[in-house]
């Protein structure tokens, strides 16, 4: 899989995200210009959360550093 079809891959499941409203554009990077998105009121409904300080922590399932290079291909 190329970059660029990870990239229309990220971007068709972000859209898909945005339409079911659980994301939504809140702001533009100052430095890129890139769109930074935030979890919605219903994101929050839908897990049955009262705030997004009960999500999980997502650190225990992310690789560590060394082995960050080892996905480049």
């Amino acid at each position: 899989e190329s970059e660029i079809d990870r990239g229309a891959a990220a971007a068709i499941a972000l859209r898909s995200l945005v339409a079911r409203g659980l994301v939504q554009e809140m702001e533009r990077d100052p430095l890129t210009g890139a769109l930074l998105y935030g979890t919605t009121p219903y994101f929050l409904e839908k897990l049955g959360l009262d705030s997004i300080s009960e999500l999980p922590q997502i650190s225990p399932y992310l690789p560590g550093v060394e082995d960050v290079g080892d996905f480049d291909s």
